[in-house]
C-alpha cells in the first residue's frame, strides 16, 4: 500500500484543490428526495446508500455544535493493533487517515487509548479473506481479517458515526461513502509498516543485512512470502516468476515497524534507530488461472510447469550450496538465478544490494515456505475455501458468490501436489536448511 495521507493533509488539499462529488460505485446519485426514498427501498433489499449531501458549510450559523460533529485527530502510526476485531466501539474513532491505494483506498482508524485497526472496500473481499486465512494457515505474516457485511445491523451504524465524524471534511466524506457503497467491507488488523522503497540504501543496509541473524530472519520472511506469492500465483509484488510480465508493486513490498516515533520520524533516511520487524504480506489476491475454457487449461498447465521449474531451481541451487559447490561469501559468486530477480528488484527502490549471501537466505525462506505448504492437506485447504463461502452474513447480487467462486480449487490443489512431490524429492536439502547453525557450513570468503 502506498504510504497513507494524513487528515490533515486531506484537508489542507481538499481546500486547494475543491473535489467535485463523483457517482457513487453501484447507485447513480438521485435528488436528496430521490435518495431518501432510495434508501427506504433498498434498506431491506440491499446495501443501504448513505450519501453527503450537504455541503458542511452550508447552513453554518445555525447548526449545534453536535451536528457539526468532533473534530477529528491526527492519526497516530505507532498505535497498537486492536485485537478483538469483533468488538468495536465506533463512536470511540479519535482519528482517520486515508491511503489513496487500491480499487477503493483504504482507511486507517484510531480508537482511544491509541487503538487502530483498518477499513477496506474491495471487488475482491472474497479472495482477499481466502488469502489472509491460509497465510495464517502457512505461519507467514499477514493482517487478520473480519467480513462486515451491508444487513448487519454495525454496517448501518459505522457509516452512519463515519458520516457523523467526518462531516468537517468533505473530501474525506465522500471518499468514504464511495469506498463502502458495496455489499462487503473488511475490518483488518493494523499493522505498523513502513514500505521498503522508503528505507534508502542505509537503512536497508541495517534491515537486510546478510551477515547478521537479525538481516538473515528478515530475508528468510521475505523469502516465506514470496514462496507463497508463488503457490497463488500472486503477480502484484515482486515479478519472479517466468510467467509474471508486470512491473511489480513495491507498495506491496513492507516490513513491520516497532517504533514510538511518529510516521514522519520512520520515513526520515537518517533515522538509523528503528526497530524492524519481518515482511507483513498486504494485498495478496491469488489468481488461481479458470480452466473452462482452452487457453485457460493450457495457461494452467504453462504456470504449473514453470512452478515445478522455480522449485527445483530453488532446491538444486541450496544443495550446491551445502556441497559447496557455490560459496555465497565469495565475491566472484555467481548470481542465484530466482533470487537474483528478487535482489535485483528490492535494489532498484533501495540502492542496496544484498548480494549473493542475501539472495542464498531468501532461497532459504521459500524452502521453508514450500515445506510447510506441503505439510497442509488439500482437505485443510478445501476446509479454508468453505469457511470463506459461507463467511458473509448476507450477499447482494451474488457479489461475493461470483468473487468466491473466481477461487479455482482444483488448480490450486494441482500446484500443492506439485509442491510436496518437490518437497519429497528435496527432502535432505529442506532437513539441512533447518538444521541450527548451518550456517558454518558455508565457507568464508577467500
Amino acid at each position: 500500500m502506498e504510504p497513507p495521507v494524513s487528515l490533515s493533509t486531506l484537508i489542507k488539499t481538499s481546500a486547494q484543490n475543491p473535489v467535485k462529488t463523483t457517482k457513487a460505485t453501484t447507485i447513480k446519485r438521485k435528488t436528496p428526495q430521490e435518495i431518501q426514498e432510495l434508501y427506504a427501498k433498498l434498506k431491506n433489499t440491499g446495501p443501504s446508500y448513505h450519501t453527503f449531501t450537504k455541503h458542511p458549510h452550508a447552513n453554518q450559523d445555525t447548526e449545534t455544535e453536535e451536528e457539526k460533529g468532533e473534530p477529528l485527530k491526527e492519526f497516530q502510526f505507532q498505535s497498537k493493533p486492536l485485537q478483538d476485531l469483533s468488538a468495536i466501539d465506533w463512536n470511540k474513532i479519535t482519528a482517520l487517515s486515508y491511503s489513496d491505494s487500491g480499487t477503493s483506498g483504504v482507511y486507517f482508524a484510531q480508537l482511544e487509548d491509541n487503538i487502530a485497526f483498518v477499513m477496506k472496500g474491495s471487488p475482491d473481499t472474497a479472495v482477499e479473506y481466502f488469502s489472509s486465512l491460509l497465510l495464517q494457515k502457512l505461519n507467514v505474516e499477514v493482517p487478520k481479517i473480519r467480513v462486515l457485511t451491508w444487513s448487519e445491523p454495525e454496517f448501518e451504524d459505522m457509516i452512519e458515526i463515519l458520516n457523523k465524524k467526518t462531516k468537517s471534511n468533505y473530501i474525506l466524506n465522500v471518499k468514504i461513502n464511495n469506498s463502502f457503497n458495496r455489499p462487503h467491507i473488511m475490518i483488518m488488523e493494523y499493522k505498523p509498516i513502513l514500505c521498503v522503497g522508503q528505507l534508502g540504501a542505509e537503512r536497508a543496509g541495517i534491515a537486510l543485512d546478510p551477515t547478521k541473524p537479525e538481516g538473515q530472519e528478515r530475508l528468510m520472511s521475505l523469502g516465506m512470502m514470496l514462496g507463497v506469492d508463488a503457490f497463488l500465483n500472486n503477480v502484484d509484488r515482486i515479478p519472479f516468476m517466468p510467467d509474471w510480465k508486470n512491473d511489480g508493486a513495491i507498495e506491496n513490498i513492507v516490513i513491520a515497524v516497532n517504533s514510538n516515533e511518529d510516521k514522519k520520524a520512520w520515513e526520515r533516511l537518517d533515522n538509523l534507530g528503528i526497530k524492524y520487524g519481518g515482511f507483513v504480506a498486504l494485498d495478496t489476491r491469488p489468481f488461481l488461472i479458470n480452466t473452462s475454457s482452452a487457453i485457460g487449461k493450457k495457461n494452467a498447465e504453462t504456470y504449473k510447469s514453470n512452478y515445478r521449474l522455480v522449485l527445483q531451481s530453488i532446491f538444486e541451487q541450496i544443495a550446491q550450496v551445502r556441497d559447496k559447490e557455490i560459496d555465497v561469501k565469495s565475491l566472484d559468486c555467481p548470481r542465484l538465478a530466482v533470487a537474483s530477480k528478487i535482489s535485483k528488484f528490492i535494489q532498484e527502490y533501495t540502492l542496496y544490494d544484498v548480494q549473493t549471501e542475501g539472495e542464498f537466505q531468501i532461497l532459504k525462506g521459500m524452502a521453508r515456505c514450500f515445506k510447510q505448504i506441503s505439510s497442509v492437506e488439500s482437505s485443510d485447504i478445501q476446509a479454508i475455501h468453505e469457511a470463506v463461502g459461507k463467511a458473509p452474513k448476507g450477499d447482494w447480487m451474488n457479489i461475493w458468490k461470483e468473487n468466491y467462486e473466481s477461487l479455482n480449487m482444483e488448480f490450486l490443489l494441482e500446484l500443492l501436489e506439485i509442491t510436496k512431490e518437490c518437497c519429497a524429492k528435496y527432502k535432505e536439502v529442506i532437513e539441512w536448511v533447518e538444521m541450527s547453525g548451518n550456517e558454518e557450513h558455508i565457507s568464508e570468503s577467500k
